[in-house]
């Protein structure tokens, strides 16, 4: 007899069992974020609340909705699973030279976020002028699969308007809205807590979110030759950090050989 083959069958069983109780774990643990969110009360908000208001006074909703939210979305995440993705921030190209200036790492950024394995695509969002991507690694503060259950502003908005806050403590970006408890601990749930929430948006391009702390840049991402000759211009200049540079099919090809 093939004992072989039966070791197989119970490693297949126990993978089988394991997924299962996974899954069990994701749904128990979005039930129990919801049933906190529902309890605090906090404004659900309207992803329009921006253009209603004097920034400032949106702004500082954001806040007050962002800070819960996240100290539950740290209690209740996956971390490990977390530290596994790669983050993807999309700058302008024309502004690279002083991005590291404007920025500190203690400044949370919003990014796409990305598993090992997966098909990268370079899709910059509109306003961004003329693009290129910063691959990241760092701490997700908050991570949803479209990145209209978060709406967290631009990280120039809390600068202008909150100086001695960021000067302090870095830009923490906040909320503009709140899913439906019965979305977040649905089937199709708006927070990423673990891999098995994993359910990305977007048809063209990656339309999740990821707020992303305390982070470091490990590579550029070009599309055109004359990009990559721009960026590597500045590096030898020293007015950026020296990091590799990819085509986007080559991050592509980087990206898929992650496990």
């Amino acid at each position: 007899m093939d004992f072989n083959f039966l070791g197989e069958i119970d490693n297949m069983k126990l993978t089988e069992k394991k997924l299962k109780q996974l899954i069990l774990e994701s749904l128990e643990a979005r039930k129990a974020m919801a049933a906190e969110i529902s309890s605090m009360n906090l404004p659900a908000g309207s992803p329009k609340v921006s253009h209603h208001q004097e920034p400032e006074d949106a702004l500082a909703q954001y806040l007050e909705r962002g800070r819960p939210i996240k100290q539950l979305y740290r209690k209740y995440a996956d971390h490990d699973f977390l530290r596994k993705l790669i983050c993807i921030h999309y700058t302008d190209l024309k502004k690279l030279h002083s991005f590291f200036d404007r920025v500190s790492p203690r400044d949370e950024l919003s990014c796409v976020a990305y598993k090992g394995g997966e098909n990268f695509k370079f899709s910059a969002p509109l306003g961004v002028g003329l693009p290129c991507a910063l691959a990241l690694k760092g701490r997700i503060t908050l991570l949803s699969n479209n990145s209209a259950d978060i709406i967290s502003g631009k990280g120039g908005w809390y600068r202008q308007h909150f100086p001695e806050r960021t000067r302090d403590s870095g830009t923490n970006k906040g909320v503009g809205v709140i899913p439906d408890t019965s979305k977040i601990a649905g089937p199709d749930p708006s927070y990423v807590l673990s891999e098995e929430d994993w359910n990305p948006t977007g048809f063209t391009g990656r339309g999740n979110e990821a707020l992303l702390d305390n982070w470091s840049v490990f590579a550029y991402i070009v599309e055109k030759d004359e990009h990559y000759d721009h960026i590597s211009d500045l590096i030898m200049m020293g007015s950026i950090p020296r990091k590799k540079i990819y085509y986007d099919t080559e991050f592509n090809t980087m990206l898929r050989m992650i496990r």
